[in-house]
């Protein structure tokens, strides 16, 4: 077995401690329709060093940069919960400051649990408890986030997270041809092949 087997992809442009919460959450707006407006709240509890790293702080719960809220465990899940996903442009300063986005993430709860701590680092485990002021509640969990080992990315989700992210830096041609090298890389003799449609003019 190859080391790189092991690796972790990231699924979303976020901190890997958010990797594994972001997709319950998305699960969760289609079970609402995205009716943010009735949720009551959101209780989260997960492994203690996810909540030393995204919610440690009452500036995760109000962020003001790129920075923070990348690593703000409220504003990645009330992304989630608003739009069904999570991309580059919900980083902007204009999205960041959404208020309608600041407004959920009060409802937000975050909790350290024993048995997911215990888990941790081999499983990045979080349950997610959503109560709707109906009072109907709605749970989901996972262990393992997308592009875990033990849940992985297959090469098309690979493929198009990376089109997505290159495509309005290299164009179409150049990544078409880039693709077609790295798939291929065990049959390539000269590395500087894989290397030039990424050189920029």
């Amino acid at each position: 077995m190859f080391k790189v087997e092991d690796a972790k992809f990231k699924y979303y442009p976020t901190a890997y401690e958010g990797q594994c919460a972001i997709g319950p959450a998305i699960e969760l707006h289609h079970l609402i329709d995205g009716k943010v407006d009735e949720i009551e709240k959101l209780v989260v509890s997960t492994y203690d060093h996810a909540v030393n790293v995204t919610a440690d702080s009452r500036e995760k719960w109000h962020p003001t940069t790129r920075e923070t809220a990348d690593h703000s465990l409220p504003y990645v899940l009330a992304v989630a919960l608003t739009r069904g996903d999570i991309w580059l442009d919900d980083f902007t300063k204009e999205r960041i400051r959404d208020s309608r986005l600041h407004a959920l993430m009060q409802k937000i709860e975050v909790h350290a649990d024993e048995d997911y701590t215990r888990a941790y680092p081999e499983a990045n485990g979080f349950r997610l408890e959503l109560t709707l002021r109906s009072g109907r509640q709605l749970v989901k969990e996972i262990l393992y986030a997308k592009g875990h080992p033990r849940n992985p990315m297959t090469d098309t989700e690979i493929e198009a997270k990376f089109r997505r992210l290159a495509e309005p830096v290299l164009g179409a041609r150049r990544i078409k041809t880039a693709l077609s090298r790295i798939w291929n890389l065990d049959e390539i003799e000269d590395l500087r092949q894989v290397t030039r449609p990424f050189a920029m003019a």
